[in-house]
């Protein structure tokens, strides 16, 4: 019978978004859901050849064979282990990302985990987001959550989502996530302007938390540039929202291997002197990091730093998903002619 609760409890919270689960979702939902009831029930059934317990575990059996052999990776977007590069963790192809996002940013706020006042509105906004995230994309990528969760990620060996441009690339961009881990839903917004100037993106994973200013963080984005310095003439490092407040930190400390910062939804307003051209990209009723500490963090270094104000909220990323892009892809762009000018190679168009 306990063995029967604990599959109940994730069968239960998952009803709170099971209107907005994917159609895998649903099924392992049900399938859970008929184990759960089959191993507490046990007790006071007949046994038989099929009872729930059994449907229900063959079901969940098949639906992860399912997602192992359909893993539907495609040439320009992938998840791997790096430094090495090689095939992802095991437990990253059994859940899907959109699931585990909108139930939890139900969870977070029917329980006001965060007192933010636009946190009512990310569900719907995922939502669309996910809707929208897979029609450009076209297949999914698996989740990096479970590794981030149990701590997987170090320096030797993190979970990454990497997005290819279609031609040669000219550069990379490496993004590093906020609090509650790696989503490639954020990460494939910055992808997709990154690939419109035609250089690839890094998204490394580290602690839930996204505490990128720690000594085990700031080895992850070593390992990342040293990654990405093998081809890449131009790399630019960005992060959003606890991403951002610890990209701001580690850019000067990276002077020399980095040749911009992208801010998004997050900055450390303290953070000294980035030592590279800065874009930062805010909302301006952000009610969990506050316009005004990207404002701060521009006039402390108005030589270095531009800041787009935008209207939005914490989740600007989501929200105004086409005027980001491109407000990154012309950064982008200016980092390029930058290094053209530098090394004398013709200034990409």
């Amino acid at each position: 019978m306990l063995l029967g609760i604990a599959f109940l409890v994730p069968a239960a919270l998952a009803t709170l978004a099971v209107d907005v689960l994917s159609p895998f979702g649903v099924l392992e939902w049900l399938a859970t859901l008929l184990l759960a009831i089959g191993l507490i029930s046990a007790p006071w059934r007949d046994r038989r050849p099929w009872g729930p317990s059994r449907t229900g575990l063959v079901a969940l059996v098949a639906l992860v064979l399912i997602r192992f052999a359909g893993g539907g990776y495609s040439p320009h977007a992938r998840l791997e282990v790096l430094p090495r590069g090689h095939e992802t963790r095991v437990v990253d192809p059994l859940f899907e990302e959109r699931d585990a996002a909108i139930l939890g940013a139900r969870l977070f706020t029917w329980t006001g985990t965060f007192a933010a006042p636009e946190f009512p509105t990310l569900a719907p906004l995922l939502v669309t987001a996910y809707d929208d995230m897979e029609l450009e994309l076209g297949h999914r990528l698996g989740t990096t959550l479970p590794s981030t969760t149990f701590g997987h990620d170090t320096g030797d060996a993190f979970d990454t989502f990497i997005v290819e441009p279609d031609g040669e690339p000219r550069g990379t961009v490496i993004f590093l996530h906020g609090y509650a881990g790696n989503f490639v839903l954020y990460c494939w917004q910055v992808a997709v302007a990154a690939r419109a100037a035609n250089m690839r993106t890094l998204c490394p994973s580290t602690e839930f938390a996204g505490r990128w200013w720690t000594v085990h963080s700031e080895r992850i984005v070593r390992a990342a540039l040293a990654y990405s310095a093998r081809q890449d003439d131009v790399v630019v490092l960005a992060g959003l929202s606890a991403g951002g407040f610890g990209a701001s930190r580690l850019a000067p400390e990276l002077h020399g291997t980095i040749d911009g910062l992208v801010l998004l939804s997050g900055v450390d307003p303290e953070a000294p002197d980035p030592l590279v051209p800065t874009l930062l990209v805010h909302g301006d009723h952000d009610g969990m990091m506050p316009i005004d500490e990207a404002r701060t963090y521009r006039d402390a270094h108005p030589d270095r730093a531009t800041l787009h104000e935008m209207p939005g909220t914490h989740f600007l990323l989501i929200e105004q998903r086409s005027n980001v892009r491109a407000a990154i892809t012309r950064f982008l762009f200016d980092r390029q002619r930058e290094s053209s000018r530098r090394s004398g190679d013709a200034p990409p168009r």
